[in-house]
């Protein structure tokens, strides 16, 4: 004997859930990415445009700093979701 209809129908309603879901987290980290590269891109140019050594060295820093945790981060998410 077949499913019964609706079991067929909770089972297709928690596999589109599913994909919603990854569809709204993928999403998300697209948009944090985004983020990261704006405050990278900011960071960036004030080291570019400070006029005094010690504040273009600390921006510089920040901004790679910034740059490889957020790759650390998005880089795990996307590994442990299987993205």
């Amino acid at each position: 004997m077949g499913e019964l209809p609706l079991s067929r129908a909770i089972s297709a309603a928690l596999r589109a859930s599913r994909c919603a879901t990854r569809a709204i987290v993928a999403a998300n980290l697209d948009t944090y990415e985004a983020a990261t590269r704006l405050i990278v891109d900011l960071d960036r140019m004030v080291a570019r445009n400070a006029t005094a050594p010690p504040i273009a060295l600390a921006a510089g820093r920040l901004a790679e700093l910034t740059r490889d945790a957020a790759a650390i981060q998005l880089s795990t998410m996307r590994w442990m979701l299987d993205l």
